[in-house]
């Protein structure tokens, strides 16, 4: 993964960090649909052939996607030191007797995709709002050391009741909580269900993201949850206003 420059500060940014896509300055998000190669500036559209038309997109949302790619307008360029290492790589390979012959393009790599399943306007604060996560290998190479990960901040606005099934360890990293889990077969699906519950009203983020092996990011998403206040908190206010009134 490439290296990004923030469009609001200018702070250069390692896509492999552990809080990545915050910027480490100004903690904006850098998973914007403006920063992706997939969005359209002129006509505000997504041009991915698998999410497009899916999501309401703009320049400043960040849609539950995790096909965020950094437009080359925020990445950082790395021609020179590429092309150094092509070098040296054909003058090994050379010398050792392989042959240029043996350079078939870069190996393939793991592809995690993930989709969440929550009612996101049916949320009631204190009661319990259960979100599903399934994460599927798209590759043809295992995915070992899959980790689910929830930003710490939507811990703030939800309490993690239970995880099932239960993970393998868990840890804090960065600004994020990591649930570990076994390692995925190619076309493997890990099904996660969060049982959580809202702790105020309001516009609310729920923002996960996905890593695996040593530390390979392949995207994340940050939905928005609308938590309705518990039952009768609202009506409760004005007669507790009358009897103050009165006392």
């Amino acid at each position: 993964m490439p290296q990004v420059i923030c469009p609001q500060c200018g702070a250069k940014n390692d896509t492999r960090a552990a809080d990545y896509p915050f910027c480490v300055d100004c903690r904006d998000n850098l998973a914007k649909c403006g920063f992706c190669r997939w969005f359209d500036a002129e006509t505000g559209a997504c041009t991915h052939p698998v999410v497009a038309g899916i999501f309401q997109v703009s320049e400043s949302a960040t849609p539950p996607c995790v096909y965020h790619t950094p437009a080359g307008r925020v990445v950082v360029s790395g021609r020179l030191l590429k092309a150094l290492i092509w070098a040296l790589v054909v003058a090994v390979i050379v010398v050792t007797g392989f042959g240029v012959a043996r350079l078939r393009g870069p190996p393939p790599t793991v592809k995690l995709g993930l989709a969440i399943e929550a009612d996101y306007e049916g949320a009631v604060v204190g009661q319990p709002f259960p979100v599903t996560a399934t994460i599927h290998n798209m590759s043809t190479l295992w995915a070992a050391n899959v980790r689910f990960e929830i930003a710490e901040r939507s811990l703030d606005d939800f309490e993690l009741v239970s995880v099932a099934p239960r993970p393998l360890a868990e840890a804090k990293r960065g600004i994020w909580q990591t649930l570990s889990y076994p390692s995925l077969r190619p076309g493997g699906r890990q099904r996660i269900v969060l049982h959580m519950i809202p702790r105020r009203s309001g516009s609310l983020h729920l923002s996960v993201r996905l890593v695996s092996g040593g530390n390979l990011y392949h995207g994340m998403t940050d939905l928005l949850v609308i938590a309705e206040p518990a039952p009768g908190e609202v009506e409760d206010q004005p007669r507790l206003e009358d009897e103050e009134r009165q006392l």
